[in-house]
Order: C-alpha cells, then structure tokens, then sequence
C-alpha cells in the first residue's frame, strides 16, 4: 500500500512538473515574441536616425574629399602668471580703483 501512495503521489507531481513546465514554457515565448518585437522597433528607430543623420548633413559634393579628416582647431588659452614677488590680487584691485576714479561721474534721477 505504501508503494501505491508513492507511486500516485509521484504521478501527480509529474503531472504538476508537466503543467508548470508548459505553464513557463508559454511565459518564456511570450517574452522572447516581447523581445523581438522590441529588436525589430530599436532597428527602425536606429534606421531613421541614420537617415535623419545623413539629411541634415546634405548632400555630399565628393565621396573622397569626406575621407580625408580635417585638422581640429584650438585656440590658446593665455592665463596670467605669478612670479612669487608680488601680489597679483593687489595690483589689478590698485589698477581697478585707480581708473574708476579717472572716469567722469555720470548721475541718475536720483543724484
């Protein structure tokens, strides 16, 4: 008796294994349908932004001339140094004061 409460307890999880299997298998292709679905939508967003690349450089006058890259441009930066003898701070505050004080006086409505 014992064997037989075995042997139908194991057919009924073999029967449960089976329908859970079938049951993730369907979950499974659904996601993968899912997913192609997306691949197939990433493929025709990048295909137009391509095209949209492509517009907005126009037309192109040589195919060769585009190969050749061009030289990046830079322009210099200049910064001022500081030599250690000085006060770099002082003297442009004694030369910003000093011209505001050249300058004619202008007056507003209320002065």
């Amino acid at each position: 008796m014992a064997d037989d409460a075995k042997g139908k307890a194991s057919a009924e999880s073999l029967t449960a294994a089976e329908q859970e299997h079938k049951e993730l298998m369907a979950a499974l292709l659904k996601k993968l349908d899912v997913l192609s679905s997306f691949e197939d939508r990433l493929g025709r967003i990048d295909h137009a932004q391509k095209q949209m690349t492509l517009h907005t450089q126009g037309p192109s006058s040589s195919s060769s001339a585009r190969k050749v890259p061009s030289a990046t441009r830079f322009h210099k930066l200049e910064f001022p140094t500081f030599d250690g003898t000085g006060d770099p701070l002082r003297s442009s505050i004694v030369v910003n004061i000093t011209s505001m004080g050249s300058e004619p006086s202008r007056r507003n409505k209320f002065g």
